[in-house]
């Protein structure tokens, strides 16, 4: 990705002052995506990604890829960050038990609830499933950004729902008028 940013800049800006804003546009991209990380560090929630191939087996990102290095910036912890093949075994899967899900497409709901081994995952049963079509992953420049922020904000989101309903309303169910009376 780095050379492609390189390459790019070189032909549209020249062979110095456009290699230099090609490297800096990759620099600023993987910083923002690190900041996005750190803000995030130290919560624990476990996600994964998941996509059917064209035999119709279940997959994730393998270590290593670029894929997975956006998808790990989404703060939660990966089931699969030391995936060394795409094709996942449903037991790792099962005792993974991910909070959040990611998908490519409703194939994979499908997949995940007709399999009576993995019908009963967190994530499934809770409804904290979200999806990013897995071709999102192979773009490049702003999408990724734009998958980053997905992902942050819909794990916050979920989290702030979680915590509205388990917290009482300070104001009970008394109403605030327009002009500050109760």
């Amino acid at each position: 990705l780095k050379e492609l940013y390189l390459n790019l800049g070189t032909v549209l800006g020249g062979n110095v002052t456009g290699r230099e804003k090609g490297e800096k546009a990759y620099d600023e991209l993987f910083d923002m995506l690190g900041q996005f990380k750190t803000a995030t560090t130290g919560v624990v929630k476990t996600a994964a990604y998941l996509y059917l191939d064209v035999n119709g087996r279940l997959c994730t990102f393998t270590s290593g890829t670029l894929e997975q290095k956006i998808f790990n910036y989404n703060g939660a912890m990966n089931i699969f960050k030391n995936q060394t093949e795409a094709s996942v075994d449903p037991t790792e899967l099962r005792l993974g038990s991910p909070t959040y899900i990611f998908y490519d497409d409703e194939s994979v709901i499908d997949y995940l609830n007709n399999d009576e081994n993995l019908n009963h995952l967190s994530a499934l049963k809770n409804d904290r499933m979200y999806k990013i079509p897995l071709k999102n992953f192979y773009r490049q420049g702003k999408t990724y950004e734009d998958i980053v922020y997905e992902m942050i904000d819909y794990l916050n989101k979920m989290d702030e729902a979680t915590k509205d309903e388990a917290t009482p309303d300070e104001y009970g169910d008394y109403e605030l008028s327009l002009d500050g009376n109760y």
